[in-house]
């Protein structure tokens, strides 16, 4: 039995989740995902407070069962029968209307680690344009905020550290070692990085 395996307590849960089952909107019942791989590679704890794709709703819990708080929103509402198995921290689950993670409009500094799963380059093949809406989007977020996606978007730090972020290789390793299915990739907002290029380039300037 999994970490989110847990049985159901009462009969009247039990018909619930039944009900739940026959409604149309369920259309992921389980993640294609390695929650490990996600929980481990964005090393969640009950410090972080994070806004992530919610899919079939996996993600979200295991992270909540972390202690940690989470905002989920998706195009699709399609939560299964483990909404009810996880008791301990479920206020930290918030649900947001249904969307565009990219078009949200919200305090984006609240939030730590971004789980984005494979939002990035869903529907769109055009690694350029996928570029410029995480790093477009990325920039809403404080410095040393965490963003998990399920599929690598950028080859090398080359392009992420012109506009202040980076590849965490190390977790990007960890992550990748667990999840087989998929080939996920750690990026973190790195201001201090593009401010000490901007530095060293005030400085040298009046000297040309």
């Amino acid at each position: 039995m999994t970490h989110l395996e847990i049985m159901l307590e009462t009969k009247e849960e039990k018909n619930l989740v039944k009900e739940i089952d026959k409604l149309p909107y369920i259309s992921f019942p389980y993640t294609n995902e390695n929650l490990e791989a996600i929980i481990k590679g964005m090393q969640i704890n009950s410090e972080d407070y994070v806004l992530g794709i919610m899919g079939s709703g996996q993600q979200g819990l295991a992270m909540i069962e972390k202690g940690a708080k989470a905002d989920l929103i998706d195009y699709d509402f399609s939560l299964n029968e483990r909404i009810f198995n996880i008791r301990k921290n479920l206020d930290n689950l918030k649900i947001l209307e249904k969307g565009d993670i990219f078009s949200l409009k919200t305090e984006f500094s609240r939030y730590n680690k971004v789980y984005l799963s494979n939002s990035t380059d869903y529907k769109c093949q055009d690694y350029l344009k996928n570029q410029k809406k995480f790093i477009q989007f990325g920039k809403n977020f404080n410095q040393k905020t965490t963003f998990y996606l399920s599929r690598s978007v950028f080859e090398s730090n080359r392009k992420l550290k012109k506009e202040g972020f980076r590849i965490n290789e190390d977790l990007t390793k960890k992550s990748n070692k667990i999840e087989m299915g998929w080939k996920p990739q750690i990026i973190v907002k790195d201001d201090e990085q593009i401010s000490l290029i901007q530095r060293i380039i005030k400085k040298i300037k009046p000297l040309i």
